[in-house]
């Protein structure tokens, strides 16, 4: 991805005035006007138009406001197609009760790049002919999702417009609790009802409306497959206990996992020391069995990435390298929980301590030196009732003294081996 700034295709922006505000009344006192005298009067009641007054440069960038301009569509809200008289009568009603009950009053902008949206099939530059469905429908999931997000999906009513009349095409929704659920808050030294949103809700907002845009559905499904079916559910899985390397890390972050099995889930808090050691397997796992498969992964991702640039733009914090971020944590994610599940099979099969006695016993060919050297079956046997003995009791130290000593044992075992003339030689494909 090249670093050249990109203006976003899309912006979100939000602001507030209290009950008491100039904006609130007159904001009522146009709710039920004809669209072209709402339109002709709306630097009165907007409250980002009062932000921007001495600003003349400001307002033509961000809302453009041209008082000449007729192109603002009807009022529209939760459902169906625009308001009819009387719908328009019900929300002045509610906007009216939200006042006298102290409610603050919120005004989301929806603002787009034209050519983003005639890029995306939305708006058609030659015909001034824009998609006015579509875009009810993503004012419609911008708000479903900041009122799920700000608690108040059962006590908020909005209304919202589709304004022409700048160079950037633009929604305004307005927002009140006609019964306030909002905290209060000192300001001022004065109480007032809390009307800051989280900036995680806007983001959320943001993103339902430029997935609503783009149609990703089919790539994010690619993505998805390449992630759990290539890469978490490897045919070479059994490398983990089979291949020499990722072996010796399995077993030492087997070893030094808790002794409660149930804390074995990537992300819960007791894992979190042990995570830099499961992603390491993980990434030394995937650097050797998957890479065809995690250059595939990254070029969608790479795809996905020039799309969500158009429609965040560049911008501080980056939005568009969000996506990526989260797909890569989560195959490190499912990854480190198959990893941990894999452990919690091998812990309830014979022992921790046993099975990583076992593996090394397998990897040094063990198992041949016992069947040929009759001068070790004591030793060999010692060896036997200490990894019994390792079974008992695994969260105890004296398992991990003993598991020193058998390897000891072992190691000693090998050496003499390999010095006795009558040792004959093979080859069981394991270097040691």
């Amino acid at each position: 991805m090249s670093d050249e700034n990109v203006a976003p295709g899309v912006i979100l922006a939000s602001k507030f005035v209290t009950a008491g505000s100039k904006q609130f009344k007159k904001f009522i006192d146009y709710l039920d006007r004809e669209d072209a005298r709402r339109n002709i009067a709306y630097p009165n009641y907007s409250a980002f138009m009062s932000d921007y007054m001495d600003n003349p440069k400001k307002q033509q960038d961000l809302l453009g406001f041209d008082p000449t301009s007729d192109r603002v569509s009807s009022l529209f809200s939760v459902s169906g197609g625009y308001l009819t008289k009387d719908q328009k009568k019900f929300y002045k009603d509610q906007f009216t009760l939200a006042q006298s009950n102290g409610s603050v009053m919120w005004e989301n902008v929806i603002s787009f790049r034209n050519d983003f949206l005639e890029e995306q099939g939305l708006y058609d530059s030659q015909t001034n002919v824009l998609n006015v469905d579509k875009m009810m429908e993503l004012t419609r999931k911008a708000m479903r999702s900041m009122l799920h997000d700000e608690d108040m999906e059962q006590s908020a009513k909005w209304v919202a417009a589709i304004h022409y009349n700048t160079r950037h095409i633009h929604i305004h929704v307005a927002v009140v609790e006609p019964y306030p659920t909002r905290k209060e808050i000192e300001f001022n030294d004065q109480k007032e009802l809390r009307g800051k949103i989280k900036l995680s809700t806007l983001d959320d907002m943001k993103s339902q409306v430029v997935n609503g845009i783009v149609n990703r559905s089919e790539e994010l499904n690619y993505i998805n497959q390449i992630i759990r079916d290539k890469i978490i559910h490897s045919p070479h899985r059994d490398a983990l206990e089979n291949d020499f390397q990722l072996r010796k890390q399995f077993l030492d972050l087997y070893r030094v996992l808790p002794h409660d099995r149930r804390t074995w889930k990537y992300n819960m808090n007791a894992m979190k020391p042990y995570r830099p050691m499961i992603d390491a397997l993980s990434k030394a796992f995937i650097e050797r069995y998957c890479s065809a498969d995690m250059r595939e992964l990254t070029l969608a991702l790479d795809k996905q990435e020039a799309i969500l640039k158009k429609a965040y733009g560049t911008g501080n914090r980056a939005l568009y390298q969000q996506y990526r971020k989260t797909k890569m944590e989560d195959l490190y994610t499912r990854f480190g929980n198959s990893i941990l599940t894999q452990m919690r099979k091998m812990s309830t099969t014979g022992g921790r301590n046993a099975a990583m006695s076992h593996a090394r016993s397998k990897r040094l060919g063990f198992a041949r030196i016992r069947r040929r050297f009759s001068p070790y079956r004591e030793l060999n046997a010692a060896i036997y009732s200490l990894r019994q003995a390792l079974r008992k009791d695994i969260g105890h130290i004296k398992n991990q003294i003993a598991f020193d000593q058998m390897q000891r044992l072992i190691a000693q075992q090998e050496q003499e081996a390999r010095k006795s003339q009558d040792y004959p030689a093979y080859d069981d494909g394991i270097e040691v």
